[in-house]
């Protein structure tokens, strides 16, 4: 299987994060515990960098919520709860990391307090959500090891989703690798001859195997191929399930006619959609001093247009009230919602709407129309 090299942003951006050490790009790994074989996401939890985050959280079953305890729960912390909310993740565990530099337990034991009613206030069980106290920095020292311990044991009895391995395939795109064969400037004609491209994402149901007919659906068009190789995280495999990630060489299709949030899944199996009508919910502000970077809700009316993202589409669309000509922070409300460009939406748990700066609403679909 073959793999491009990063484009320059990339590196510059993989550079920074290892100057500053904040995460910047969206990265999986993979580990095992003695129960599971995990796959993990590192997403970044800066504002700017929701986008990474919303199409993580469209591919886990858990999510691990790292809280500072020296600065408790932030704005952005709430925001990121409610995106997993929205996309059906239903289980949390909360690691309470800088824990070396308070010396009070009252204090921490205020932001554990804080914490679980932020857990309560979006829809999370809070009474049986594991908070586990431990220090990221300080985990090489014997006396902050069994907070990690803790960890494991909290991810090897979480919940997971159950996935349907026995119905058509579906397996959302979230990024795309590939080599292209000729002189550079062939890619820019459309002229160049392209052995395959690898395409990664998660299984959200059925099975994928070597030498299945696939097609490749979404964003107003569709392209279709043959599986010529399957891999999970280097390891060539013959079959891979749901709730497995999988890099799938995928033949007859290029590079540029592919775009993130496109989806991998059996031929004539899938319908796309332009126009649903769903039930929003518009995030009401609780802080009253919000961060500089964080602007709060504002309300909706007729012909709004922010940037859809369901699974690991980003979409922008427009927003229509049949019943109201305007929607503040708080309400619950039904739209109609029309897309630029059709993708597929039938089974996906739910959505956001963003405009550049915040989170306009949250949204699952009651009825598919065209």
């Amino acid at each position: 299987m073959t793999s491009g090299q990063p484009r320059t942003h990339e590196l510059l951006l993989d550079y920074r994060e290892r100057l500053t050490g904040i995460t910047v790009l969206a990265k999986c790994i993979e580990y095992c515990t003695e129960r599971r074989r995990i796959v993990h996401w590192d997403c970044p939890g800066h504002a700017d960098r929701c986008k990474n985050t919303i199409k993580a959280l469209s591919q886990v079953d858990v999510v691990i919520l790292v809280v500072s305890a020296a600065a408790g729960p932030r704005e952005q912390t709430r925001e990121h709860l409610q995106y997993a909310r929205a996309l059906g993740v239903t289980h949390v565990i909360v690691f309470l990391n800088m824990c070396d530099l308070l010396d009070s337990p009252e204090l921490l034991d205020l932001v554990e307090l804080e914490t679980r009613e932020l857990l309560q206030a979006c829809g999370f069980d809070a009474d049986t959500a594991p908070v586990i106290r431990g220090s990221a920095a300080q985990a090489d020292r014997d006396e902050w090891r069994e907070p990690l311990y803790a960890l494991r044991d909290a991810l090897d009895a979480a919940p997971l989703r159950i996935h349907d391995a026995a119905g058509p395939l579906l397996l959302p795109i979230v990024r795309t690798y590939s080599r292209w064969y000729g002189p550079w400037y062939d890619r820019w004609r459309a002229a160049a001859q392209v052995a395959s491209t690898v395409l990664a994402g998660r299984i959200e149901r059925g099975t994928l195997r070597t030498g299945d007919a696939l097609e490749l659906v979404g964003h107003g068009q569709s392209r279709r191929g043959q599986c010529v190789q399957l891999r999970a995280f280097e390891c060539v495999v013959d079959e891979l399930a749901a709730g497995e990630s999988a890099g799938c060489q995928l033949t007859e299709v290029r590079p540029w006619d592919v775009t993130p949030g496109m989806v991998l899944a059996s031929p004539d199996a899938l319908a796309t959609h332009r126009r649903f009508i769903a039930r929003l919910s518009l995030p009401l502000r609780i802080s009253a001093r919000p961060r500089d970077s964080w602007r709060g809700p504002t309300a909706i009316a007729t012909g709004y247009r922010p940037h859809l993202y369901v699974r690991t589409a980003d979409i922008s669309c427009t927003v229509i009230l049949p019943d109201a000509p305007r929607a503040e922070p708080g309400e619950r409300v039904t739209a109609e919602i029309e897309l630029d460009v059709p993708t597929v939406l039938a089974g996906a748990p739910g959505f956001i709407l963003r405009d550049a700066h915040s989170t306009v609403a949250t949204g699952e679909i009651v009825e598919l129309l065209d």
